[in-house]
């Protein structure tokens, strides 16, 4: 068994509460759980509402497989989020 991670950091701008981070959020994650089919959800600075930590998982039975599934999810919210992934690391165990 293969498990995929990936920790994307997330800047915010223009976000005024967390009610409206948690609606930018909460699309997005939806759709890359869809698209991909991997766990999404957001580990880190729940209570600050300019910044995001989002975590994903994939567990695979090959190794090529999870790691293209999460570059390829971790790619796609770089391009649909609105605001700049700041840091982004991407594990496979």
């Amino acid at each position: 068994m293969v498990v995929g991670t990936c920790v994307l950091k997330i800047v915010l701008p223009g976000v005024q509460s967390l009610k409206e981070k948690r609606q930018r959020l909460g699309g997005l994650m939806v759709r890359v759980r869809r698209k991909f089919n991997v766990a999404c959800a957001e580990l880190d600075d729940n209570d600050t509402y300019n910044h995001a930590t989002l975590g994903l998982a994939c567990v695979s039975n090959r190794r090529a497989h999870a790691e293209q599934v999460i570059r390829s999810a971790a790619e796609w919210i770089e391009s649909n989020v609105d605001g700049e992934v700041s840091e982004l690391l991407v594990e496979i165990l």
